[in-house]
């Protein structure tokens, strides 16, 4: 088999992770993902929001729009 080790970090990922049959190896010889060592991995599929404002109370408000979001 073959383990992936991924390196500790945070990697923002623009377009969703797609694993086929093929990522997964065979039932002898499997393929196997980890995190190196006791570092921490973070696969964040989503965007960061930024450019919050006060809006009502302890609520905030952003533009979703300019920051290309809708």
């Amino acid at each position: 088999g073959v383990t992936v080790w991924l390196r500790g970090g945070t990697y923002l990922l623009s377009k969703t992770l797609r694993f086929t049959a093929e990522d997964s190896g065979t039932e002898s010889s499997p393929v196997v993902y980890r995190a190196y060592q006791a570092e921490r991995v973070a696969l964040i599929g989503g965007r960061t929001i930024t450019d919050w404002k006060p809006w009502k109370g302890r609520i905030l408000q952003a533009d979703l729009t300019a920051q290309g979001l809708q």
